[in-house]
């Protein structure tokens, strides 16, 4: 059988002095109660009246 031992982690890269995270992406969240609405691709020979929106929640 191998040995599946990996490198160890070095998780001081990843945080600062004080023990928080440092770089990363910003995530902006919606609201729970509102609803967006995009359309859904892949309905090119549809009726215009009849395409299809997905909606997110």
């Amino acid at each position: 059988m191998k040995n599946m031992s990996k490198r160890p982690i070095n998780h001081q890269m990843f945080v600062d002095k004080e023990g928080y995270k440092k770089g990363g992406v910003e995530i902006e969240m919606t609201k729970p109660n509102e609803t967006q609405t995009e359309k859904v691709g892949g309905q090119k020979r549809m009726l215009p009246e009849k395409k299809r929106s997905a909606k997110w929640y």
